[in-house]
């Protein structure tokens, strides 16, 4: 497991991480979203509402993985946006840290 993934996990134990498109974009609106990661697979018009909606509220976007991927990290099932709600796992996901 690489260390995005690894660390998305460490996230989402310590219940710092969200998916969902509606409970993402709750997450960018009322300013808890450090860190928002869409996966390659998720469809074009979800993409560009996010990818959107992140730069206009300067929140940091990636684009990283597969559904399949990032749900086996996070414990998730069939989800495609994910938002991390803490700024050192953002920042060390980003490699900032």
């Amino acid at each position: 497991m690489d260390k995005v993934l690894s660390l998305l996990g460490f996230a989402k134990k310590a219940r710092k991480v969200i998916s969902g498109a509606n409970a993402v974009i709750r997450s960018i609106l009322y300013g808890k979203s450090y860190l928002v990661i869409i996966t390659e697979d998720a469809g074009l018009s979800i993409k560009n509402k996010i990818t959107r909606l992140c730069d206009e509220n300067s929140v940091p976007y990636i684009i990283y993985g597969s559904s399949e991927l990032l749900s086996k990290a996070t414990g998730e099932i069939n989800k495609v946006i994910f938002s991390v709600e803490d700024e050192n796992f953002a920042k060390s996901i980003m490699g900032k840290n």
